[in-house]
């Protein structure tokens, strides 16, 4: 069976999850959703939603209940060649990877690293996700929570 991977649990990540799922017959393949929230939600245009509401603690239940698997307060670490590995220690195998968690680099990183910007704010990067500053070097990221910013960012100790 191929595994769909959707990393990002908004509103942009549970819709695509939920339309994949509609999309597929049961058993072509299965949807996991990534999101370093406790919550997904689905219904951007209202303000009054907020976590720990019952719209919010719907949207994983909906996707679940369709056969999705959803991984709340889990980050994606890597994604070399396919294999994935979550910040949870589960790693699994994905043919498809979707990437729904933004479209700009957070302030932080345009602001304290010198990983590069493209001319309309967005991180510059690879298609395995890494930078092409790659490499041992002497800049600081602003967290060292993933894979690529404890190879790359951080010195080696």
């Amino acid at each position: 069976m191929r595994t769909i991977l959707v990393v990002g649990g908004g509103y942009a990540g549970f819709y695509t999850a939920w339309k994949l799922q509609k999309k597929l017959r049961r058993g072509e393949a299965r949807v996991i959703v990534v999101d370093p929230r406790p919550y997904m939600t689905y219904q951007p245009f209202l303000p009054e939603v907020v976590a720990g509401s019952v719209e919010v603690r719907h949207a994983a239940v909906s996707l679940e209940k369709r056969g999705a698997r959803v991984h709340l307060n889990s980050q994606l670490l890597s994604a070399v060649d396919g294999n994935v590995v979550l910040s949870t220690g589960d790693e699994f195998d994905s043919e498809l990877i979707v990437w729904t968690v933004g479209n700009a680099a957070n302030p932080m990183v345009h602001n304290h690293t010198d990983l590069p910007i493209d001319r309309n704010g967005m991180l510059v990067v690879r298609p395995d996700l890494t930078s092409p500053r790659g490499g041992p070097a002497s800049r600081r990221c602003p967290t060292p929570s993933t894979r690529y910013a404890r190879a790359n960012c951080w010195p080696a100790t």
